[in-house]
């Protein structure tokens, strides 16, 4: 099972300091989270062992790629320019322990950039016909269709809607607006948690990678949480017509 880990926030991901505060974030998330390769396109070439951070600070512009020393991490930093969203998103093996560190990372990283927006999650069965209709989910392989790629954009949270509710979600200033601080403070949820004045982290489940939760209940945990914060504003294959968004100031 892959995990799929979004950030999106009008915080300049390029600016210079920021290198250095991803570096140290990802070292301390665990060993297999720091950069074994690196670069601005694929195939990610760039070795830090040989160039360290300060050839990972040269490449710090635009669009960054990188590749964990566990492999089965790999990450990337979408700039955009100023006024639009910026994007990072991490995709890993689900474990006990890489859930752990993902939590983490997300719970950090999400207040290092100011987040709009964040998510952590793995794809059931019932999100890939929803995915594939909100263009969040696509196909890796696009010939067997059996791996899926998640991934939510700034278009998207600013256009048209949340493409979905995940297993942990952090919504930052204009979503708390939106929906009203306590209206997100009583979702139905396993865990909610305000990590700061402007980010409420939403939590359906313990655990994924714990397993013990059929799918058909995550599923109808979501569907609860949706209704409970406003169906208006996340896609559905229902729904016609233009959905709620907020306001980016």
């Amino acid at each position: 099972m892959r995990a799929f880990l979004g950030i999106i926030t009008r915080a300049q991901l390029d600016a210079p300091d920021l290198a250095g505060s991803m570096l140290e974030l990802l070292r301390n998330t665990g060993p297999g989270w720091l950069p074994r390769k690196f670069g601005n396109s694929e195939p990610v070439r760039r070795s830090f062992a040989k160039e360290g951070e300060a050839g990972l600070t040269s490449a710090w512009h635009n669009t960054v790629l990188w590749v964990g020393t566990d492999p089965d991490i790999k990450g990337a930093v979408y700039t955009l320019p100023a006024g639009g969203h910026s994007e990072i998103t991490v995709h890993m093996d689900l474990s006990p322990t890489r859930e752990a560190e993902a939590i983490t990372f997300l719970r950090h990283i999400s207040q290092l950039t100011q987040a709009d927006f964040g998510f952590l999650h793995s794809l059931t069965a019932g999100d890939i016909d929803r995915g594939r209709a909100s263009r969040s989910v696509a196909a890796v392989d696009t010939i067997t269709q059996k791996d899926w790629h998640l991934i939510v954009t700034g278009h998207q949270l600013r256009e048209e809607c949340l493409p979905d509710f995940y297993d942990i979600n952090i919504f930052g200033r204009p979503y708390i607006d939106m929906f009203g601080h306590d209206r997100l403070l009583t979702t139905p949820a396993w865990k909610i948690e305000e990590i700061s004045p402007d980010l409420v982290w939403v939590q359906t489940i313990a655990s994924r990678a714990a397993g013990g939760i059929a799918e058909n209940e995550i599923e109808r945990r979501r569907l609860e949480a949706k209704h409970h914060l406003n169906c208006g504003a996340f896609f559905s294959l229902e729904q016609d017509g233009r959905y709620r968004v907020p306001t980016f100031a």
